[in-house]
């Protein structure tokens, strides 16, 4: 898309725990399941706490769990997609915000994009699931603050979310680039 090469759907490595255990630095690539169903994992891709998907680095665009020739995004990244597919620039970096015109359309699955976001979801504080088939969430390898920042996808939203506000043990999904 533009002149970057995206992983055609969610990122699904490592072996899964239950969604009520944190992720740990113990050499072992961890997902959550949505509902803890390993095949909803075949279909959407796991969900990452971030420092896993990072693979416990805090520097930004590193392979961490990516497959070798591929790194989390970041979040500059992530708005040269969006610009790529025809948001400005001033608005791209609003931040808290839907922000563009119909990228998110553009963006999920049946858009024109090719990305096709799938709406898996999110793994929240005490491992509870909430969200499937009304939102996604990306990360990006971006911090921000105790957060980073992610993307968000609406059903029948055309606009994308960027947003810095959710702390980083929550499990969402991730794309490699």
């Amino acid at each position: 898309i533009g002149d970057q090469c995206w992983m055609a759907e969610n990122l699904n490595i490592g072996g899964m725990i239950e969604g009520g255990i944190d992720m740990t630095n113990n050499d072992i690539i961890e997902k959550y399941c949505y509902q803890n169903s390993s095949a909803l994992c075949d279909t959407y891709g796991g969900l990452y706490q971030w420092d896993e998907l990072m693979a416990y680095s805090s520097v930004e665009s590193s392979q961490g769990i990516c497959p070798d020739g591929w790194h989390i995004p970041s979040d500059i990244e992530v708005q040269e997609l969006e610009i790529a597919l025809g948001m400005d620039g001033a608005t791209a970096a609003l931040s808290n915000i839907w922000r563009g015109s119909d990228q998110g359309t553009k963006m999920i699955l049946g858009g024109d994009s090719g990305y096709d976001a799938l709406f898996s979801g999110r793994r929240v504080t005490g491992g509870l699931f909430s969200a499937m088939e009304s939102y996604e969430y990306l990360w990006t390898s971006s911090e921000s603050g105790a957060n980073a920042w992610r993307r968000c996808f609406r059903v029948s939203d055309p606009q994308v979310g960027r947003y810095n506000t959710f702390p980083k043990n929550y499990g969402m999904s991730v794309r490699c680039i």
